[in-house]
């Protein structure tokens, strides 16, 4: 994932050279939806922080990021409260876009 993030910034942030060049996606808005194995606040914490700087280095609006929880085979993913909460945000991000 470093290694696409790491193209995307050389591709769209023209900042190198003698000539610096446009940021060609500033403005632009973008978020997070993440699975992990672990609690959020453990495990998907630092992708959140490195995506906040991502985004100021490429000057792009980052709308946050919402982090559910995979306990495994044994358990359900899709329970009716990760639902509500997946709806919840993408609620919250259109309300963001408008």
């Amino acid at each position: 994932m470093k290694a696409a993030l790491d193209r995307l910034v050389y591709g769209m942030n023209k900042y190198y050279g003698a000539q610096k060049g446009p940021v060609l996606w500033r403005g632009k808005e973008m978020a997070l939806f993440v699975t992990c194995g672990y609690p959020p606040e453990e495990s998907a914490d630092l992708l959140d922080l490195g995506m906040k700087r991502y985004c100021r280095h490429s000057r792009l609006c980052y709308l946050g990021m919402e982090a559910i929880r995979d306990y495994g085979y044994h358990a359900e993913f899709l329970t009716p409260e990760k639902i509500q909460r997946a709806r919840a945000f993408a609620q919250t991000l259109m309300e963001k876009a408008r």
